[in-house]
């Protein structure tokens, strides 16, 4: 079995043209924060993650950093 490392390294790196639910299949910990943000994970899940951070008024960057950093944690 995979570690949580190997599984880090095996996923695409994530960018804020991934789709919600693209971001969430690759790194399912991130759903957390993204619904903790407000972000629709699902019906809203086929949003890029750039489009949804733009209704929000949000930088897409510092979501991703926020994902990452949250990974880093664990």
């Amino acid at each position: 079995m995979a570690t949580h490392d190997e599984d880090r390294r095996q996923s695409p790196p994530l960018h804020p043209d991934l789709t919600l639910n693209e971001i969430v299949t690759h790194r399912p910990e991130a759903a957390r924060i993204l619904l903790e943000l407000g972000f629709d994970t699902c019906c809203g899940g086929a949003q890029t993650l750039l489009e949804a951070a733009r209704r929000f008024r949000m930088n897409p960057e510092l979501v991703l950093r926020r994902i990452s950093a949250d990974e880093d944690r664990r």
